[in-house]
């Protein structure tokens, strides 16, 4: 069990980079240097068309995305804990597949996945479409990037679907410092969700953190009623991340931020 003291902070670190298509957002526990414990929200995979290439995939956040997965934080654990998927869409969830991968190659333990329980139903045969959509882009890139149908099910072996507005404690090992999640219906497409995080020691709450993911404010779908922002604003959040794709303007985004 490790010891929890009060220098703890939150840095978040964006892994996608500027542009459409890779959303990776990580968040890091850090004592006095020391990273504690990582989450990941969603893991997006994205391509890209070159004369000389053809189609292939964006290797610059995968990379940075591995190099993460492989630092392990101490000898028991790989270097990210857990993975909150906000809907399954390919720039949110597409490289869960090449994580699976990644940590069957280098035999160190596959994260703890959450999603929706609506989007776990859609969630295999959703990304079996995207093997096929991708694959013979992966084969371009390089072997490294390829990944396979068993990954795919040995991902889906590490999910565990979560109910809307529900709270599931994310059971971490650091001391009396807990974590816990929630989410909220966002009305971009059935099952996406807004992810509420809530840091807790004992029995008081540290900060709370909320990111949109992919929203909606009016409704765009007979399926799917848009988020209700009333509901959101009297809860008193600390940290609010917005997922901004379609902006009129490009945006560079930080790469890194202490919270």
């Amino acid at each position: 069990m490790k010891k929890f003291k009060s220098t703890t902070f939150l840095k978040v670190r964006d892994l996608g980079g500027p542009f459409i298509g890779s959303t990776m957002i990580l968040l890091e526990l850090v004592e006095n240097d020391i990273v504690l414990h990582r989450i990941l929200l969603d893991c997006g995979l994205k391509s890209e068309f070159s004369p000389e290439k053809g189609e292939f995939l964006d290797t610059e956040p995968l990379d940075r995305l591995k190099k993460v997965l492989l630092d392990k934080i101490d000898p028991y654990q790989n270097g990210i804990q857990q993975i909150i998927i906000s809907h399954i869409h390919e720039d949110h969830s597409g490289s869960l597949p090449l994580i699976a991968k990644w940590c069957r190659e280098n035999k160190i333990p596959m994260p703890k996945v959450y999603m929706t329980l609506v989007s776990h139903m859609q969630f295999r045969d959703f990304q079996y479409e995207l093997y096929d959509i991708f694959m013979e882009s992966a084969k371009r890139t390089g072997e490294e990037y390829v990944w396979n149908k068993n990954d795919i099910d040995n991902a889906m072996l590490n999910v565990e679907p979560v109910s809307f507005e529900s709270y599931r404690n994310l059971e971490t090992e650091i001391g009396d410092y807990q974590i816990f999640l929630r989410f909220i219906p966002s009305g971009h497409i059935v099952g996406a969700a807004m992810i509420e995080l809530s840091f807790n020691r004992g029995e008081k709450t540290m900060g709370r953190l909320l990111y949109t993911g992919d929203f909606c404010v009016r409704k765009a779908s007979f399926l799917v009623d848009p988020v209700d922002l009333k509901g959101l604003r009297f809860i008193p959040y600390n940290v609010v991340i917005f997922e901004t794709t379609y902006l009129l303007k490009p945006t560079e985004k930080a790469t890194t931020t202490e919270i």
